[in-house]
């Protein structure tokens, strides 16, 4: 009878950890598949597995390129809003200064690197953060 009863837990046990699952999915918690964010029409599809949140929004910035779609990070953060959490994959070298200001959960990330150069006026800030929570700068360079 003992054998019986172990297995009813054992078998209870698995039915929770298979509800729980899903459950997490659901909150973008357990899922390691993200989605990108098309900059012409601002519809998500799903993209290639990585590490990111199911709801993690990408945009891709190609500085330097003339025929990007998102040229530079000024431009991936106005498509961006108030979508959240959001990575800016930035390629090429990017000469701006960015302002990051009342947003959250977001990453600048070199793909596979980028320089931000903010030229060479030492009395502006070439990133400045502000007002902004959880924000991360990946792979890249800063100058200026």
């Amino acid at each position: 009878m003992k054998f019986f009863q172990h297995r009813s837990l054992f078998a209870l046990f698995w039915l929770f950890c298979g509800t729980l699952t899903p459950a997490l999915s659901a909150q973008g918690q357990a899922s390691p598949q993200s989605r990108k964010i098309s900059a012409e029409t601002g519809v998500s599809a799903p993209g290639p597995s990585t590490a990111l949140l199911t709801n993690t929004v990408q945009i891709r910035v190609d500085c330097g390129n003339p025929t990007a779609k998102v040229k530079t990070i000024t431009d991936g953060l106005k498509i961006l809003g108030n979508l959240h959490p959001a990575v800016l994959l930035i390629s090429g070298t990017c000469h701006e200064d960015v302002t990051i200001q009342g947003l959250a959960d977001l990453t600048l990330q070199g793909n596979p690197t980028a320089t931000i150069d903010g030229g060479s006026d030492p009395n502006l800030n070439t990133v400045a953060i502000v007002g902004s929570l959880n924000i991360s700068l990946n792979r890249r360079t800063v100058t200026g």
